[in-house]
Formats: structure tokens, sequence, C-alpha cells
């Protein structure tokens, strides 16, 4: 035989044996990063919930796997809301070392989101958009947020984690070519509203007048600074467009 073709047969051969290997390995990924149901993982996060809050039952979607890559576990995140109110929705996460969920914060904005109502009807109409949301840093998502399986009210927390936790309160109320008028008037609003918002927390306040598949026009600004505002071309100014997504740092941070 020879040399040639004895060479040529050895790469056949490794051909025919890294192939398969590669597509074990394929198959094997995609196993456990794609088609598993984490069914396990799932009881695991809904008993999780239900021992760290007093035995309060909870629905857990399905996990799905953020940050993984090769070689690398990354960690299962999941939606949840307690059995008997879907509105309240949060996210748990699940990793070999740590557990931990956002169902605190979760609370608060629902309970920030009735609380404020009456009051945004009232300077803005029935008919507006908004939305509170409140996130509990990671290092509240444990058992200091409740005692007992209660969650602890926003107002206490924030005496002890005061800007760590984030407070943002959107609204949106839809008229293109806004005059300066009328963006005067808003900014006067919203420092009226201002009155009820939380002072410990770290509150920002985003108003929408415009909105498009790709940007937005409107307004974020934090509430210390909302309320120091008494120029009137400084509340005009303060409305600009942005991009669907970008985050609104102006003057927020």
């Amino acid at each position: 035989m020879g040399i040639a073709k004895l060479g040529k047969q050895i790469k056949e051969h490794k051909v025919f044996v890294i192939v398969p290997i590669v597509i074990l390995i394929v198959v094997v990924l995609a196993r456990t990063f794609i088609w598993r149901d984490y069914t396990n993982e799932r009881v695991e996060m809904a008993i999780y919930l239900k021992d760290k809050y007093g035995g309060r039952e909870f629905v857990v979607g399905k996990p799905v796997r953020e940050g993984a890559m090769f070689a690398i576990e990354g960690y299962l995140v999941a939606i949840a809301h307690p059995a008997n109110n879907s509105k309240i929705k949060f996210r748990v996460i699940h990793s070999s070392s740590a557990r931990y969920d956002g169902y605190a914060g979760a609370v608060w904005s629902n309970e920030e989101s009735k609380r404020l109502k009456p009051e945004i009807y009232r300077l803005f109409g029935s008919d507006t958009d908004y939305t509170v949301e409140i996130k509990s840093a990671l290092e509240l998502q444990n058992a200091q947020v409740n005692f007992d399986g209660k969650i602890i009210a926003l107002d206490d927390i924030a005496k002890i984690y005061g800007k760590q936790i984030p407070y943002s309160l959107a609204i949106k109320r839809l008229k293109k070519n806004l005059s300066d008028d009328e963006k005067e008037d808003i900014v006067n609003k919203l420092i009226e509203l201002s009155a009820s918002l939380p002072d410990k927390t770290d509150t920002a306040v985003t108003y929408i007048s415009e909105t498009s598949e790709k940007r937005e026009y409107g307004l974020a600004v934090p509430l210390d600074n909302l309320r120091k505002l008494n120029n009137r071309q400084d509340k005009i100014n303060l409305f600009s467009e942005w991009k669907v997504g970008e985050s609104q740092d102006q003057d927020l941070y």
C-alpha cells in the first residue's frame, strides 16, 4: 500500500471518529440547554418560594437558562406569581449556588400602583396609562424583606436600604406636538404629584407623550431634580426624544 493511500485512509478514519463526537457534543448541549424542560428545578423554585413566604402557593412558569456558555453553567430564570393573584408577576432565579426572587418588588409595585391611581387620574385623566416598577436589589431578595412570610412595607424597608431601591413611575398620555404651555403644565402636574412619591428610594419619573416602533418623546427626571424646578424654560427643556429601549440617563443618576 502506498504512503499516499495510507495517509488518505488515516485522514478518512479521523473524520469518521471526529464527526460522531462533534454530533454527540451538539446533541448533549442541545438537550441540556434547549430541549430540557427543567421540571425538577421548576418544582424546586416553587418549594423555595413556598418555604420563604410562609406557605403561600406560587405558580412558576417554564424556566429558561440564561448566561450559559461553553463550560459556564449560567442560571435559570422563570416568571412566577402567587396562585391567587396572577397580576403580581416577578422573576425567580435558580443556580447551583443560590436562589433569589423579585417578589417583594412586585408586591410593592402593585401596592404603589393602587395608592397613586386616584391622584394620577385626578391630575392627568382617567384614561391615562401608567406603571410603577420597584425593583428589590439582589441583597434585598432574601429573608430580610419578609418576616413570617409577610413582606415588609415599602416605607419601612426604605428606611434601611434607601437609594438601593429603584422606584420608577412611568406615565403615558399620548399627544403629538405639545406646545410649550402644555409641556410646562405637564411638569407642574408632575411636581404636584411628586408630593405623593417616596423620598427615601431612588425615585425617578418618566412621562411619554409620543411613541413609535423605534422612538419615544417625553421626559425622564429624578424626583429630587423634579421638585427643584421653578423656571419655565427649564421645565420645557426637560422634553426630548430617545430610542425605544434606550436608558434615559440624562439626569437620572
